[in-house]
């Protein structure tokens, strides 16, 4: 993930988070990471494993959907 990309998402989360009333030790806790680690991930410094994005996303009330690409049987 390039770093641009990286930052953008990590001060979303952090206005998201805000916006939801958590403070960092709050939604740290609540997500199961170190209060370091959402530091991180909010300055753009870290990346964030599937389950971390995951649960942040269900914390937040964020819907991401994740199309499926249809696969055809050769006869």
């Amino acid at each position: 993930m390039s770093s641009f990309i990286q930052k953008g998402l990590g001060r979303r989360i952090q206005e998201l988070r805000r916006d939801n009333g958590y403070s960092q030790e709050q939604f740290a806790e609540k997500i199961g990471v170190a209060i370091n680690t959402l530091s991180n991930i909010e300055r753009g410094n870290a990346f964030m494993t599937a389950q971390t994005m995951e649960s942040l996303l269900k914390c937040l009330g964020v819907a991401i959907e994740i199309g499926r690409a249809s696969c055809r049987e050769r006869v």
